[in-house]
């Protein structure tokens, strides 16, 4: 519920990624302690405004049209791309061998 509650604050859209499917099924239980409806608002849809997903994200969109398609894939954009006001840590790859990273330095 303490996800819920930041996301409420932040008040923008948001992409949970839980490592199975019993975890992003409780997403969309504990929005249902605050909304009438939340079918509306979280659930296994990038289109939500709680996108609740599992790691393994996988998509084929083949009955699809071309705008349900763009529409959908910037939804997903949206979801994965920086935000304006970021307060989260972004992992990123570092260049070179893992051999040659024996520490973080300034630039991590």
């Amino acid at each position: 519920m303490l996800g819920v509650e930041l996301i409420r604050r932040v008040g923008k859209r948001a992409l949970v990624l839980a490592p199975n499917q019993g975890i992003q099924q409780q997403w969309p239980r504990a929005v249902g302690q605050f909304t009438r409806r939340p079918a509306d608002v979280a659930g296994a849809d990038v289109l939500k405004p709680i996108a609740c997903l599992s790691w393994f994200l996988r998509c084929e969109l083949g009955a699809a049209t071309a705008v349900e398609g763009r529409t959908f894939a910037a939804a997903l954009d949206e979801l994965l791309g920086v935000s304006d006001a970021p307060r989260y840590l972004v992992s990123r790859p570092l260049a070179g061998p893992p051999a040659a990273r024996s520490g973080c330095s300034a630039a991590c």
